[in-house]
């Protein structure tokens, strides 16, 4: 009669140890998720103070992705979620982050002093809505028509589960377009056409038939990765009124009666490509007039321009760029009365600038 109880006591401590095993083996992995998570949490935090709005996005929706985020992680990510949202003017989304932070902590306040006030806003308003669902706090899928949150839908079948945060992990945090925009840029622009100085080489020519130049612009999103925007850009060239050689005989330009400015005025398009992060290339193209005064008269040239340049994003307003630039003039004649060869004139420069975002 003892076999018996012998037989049971040896299963049951087998099954202890491994029971015991098993929990050593799942608790550092759980952990090591929980921290890997906060550590991606204060890492965008640190760039939601720098305001990189979009990599903050990026990483806080990643994160959260996996369910296995401790509540207090969780409501860290998607309180830091719902701002940056709110700061991208991403109503909707911002929405959906406080909903499943609510579905996680029922019990959760803001903080009127460090929160923005639209967020604590927007929370009140959720808690609210939600307590008129009859959900007690808790987050609950909302009828289509409600005016209050009108961005979630239930589901099509009782058994289909909704969460917000899927919804939440569709976007890719692009600012919608229609932003306006200003861009102020400094650089120098070098004339290649038959006049000016005949250096000695390549650099040596650039450098002497170059001047300083200033381009603004007013530029229109259309959408995060195109603008299109009226330029208008003032080149100084000291030279190109110049004869270069003696032969053939050049029209004769009267310095006191010229302008060593050229005036630059058309519109242009510009395509990023995105990258996710806070620096962009870009590619431009754009069709401009070109007006100079040569012996009291106007001369009225055209021609294309091409540009590739890098943004760099300082917050969601302001940014910096530097681009390089090549202008073709039409006809060959139209700034320097000369055209031996090729039939238009080129200027090439580089420059760096600032933008500045004036309304969106």
């Amino acid at each position: 009669m003892t076999t018996p109880s012998r037989l049971s006591g040896g299963h049951t401590t087998v099954l202890l140890v491994l029971s015991f095993f098993l929990i050593l083996l799942a608790t550092p992995k759980a952990m090591a998720q929980d921290n890997a998570c906060a550590q991606v949490i204060d890492l965008a935090d640190r760039y939601y103070e720098q305001g990189r709005m979009q990599e903050v996005i990026a990483l806080v929706a990643d994160c959260l992705s996996d369910e296995a985020a401790d509540n207090v992680t969780a409501v860290r990510g998607y309180r830091l979620l719902a701002l940056a949202y709110l700061r991208s003017d991403q109503l909707g989304e911002a929405k959906l982050a406080v909903i499943e932070l609510l579905g996680r902590d029922p019990d959760y306040e803001t903080d009127p002093i460090q929160d923005l006030p639209t967020y604590t806003a927007l929370v009140n308003n959720i808690k609210v809505q939600l307590a008129l669902q009859g959900g007690g706090g808790q987050a609950q899928p909302v009828a289509k028509d409600t005016d209050a949150i009108d961005v979630m839908e239930m589901p099509e079948t009782p058994d289909e589960t909704y969460r917000p945060q899927d919804r939440i992990l569709l976007t890719d945090g692009s600012k919608p377009g229609s932003a306006i925009e200003l861009r102020g840029r400094v650089g120098w622009s070098s004339y290649g056409g038959e006049r000016g100085d005949s250096g000695n080489g390549f650099f040596d020519e650039y450098t002497d038939n170059g001047g300083v130049s200033f381009a603004a612009e007013l530029a229109f999103g259309v959408s995060e990765y195109f603008s299109v925007g009226v330029q208008y850009e003032l080149g100084h060239y000291a030279t190109f009124h110049s004869p270069k050689g003696t032969e053939p005989v050049f029209p004769t330009i009267a310095l006191g009666k010229s302008s060593p400015w050229l005036h630059y005025i058309g519109v242009i398009g510009r395509g990023y490509i995105p990258t996710g992060g806070s620096v962009k290339p870009y590619a431009q193209l754009g069709y401009l007039a070109t007006l100079a005064l040569i012996n009291d008269k106007v001369s009225v040239g055209s021609g294309p321009k091409i540009a590739f340049g890098l943004d760099i994003a300082v917050d969601d307003n302001i940014g910096f760029y530097m681009e390089l630039e090549g202008q073709v003039v039409l006809p060959g004649t139209a700034v320097d009365l000369v055209d031996r060869d090729f039939g238009y004139d080129l200027f090439t420069g580089a420059g760096i600038g600032l933008r500045y975002r004036l309304a969106k």
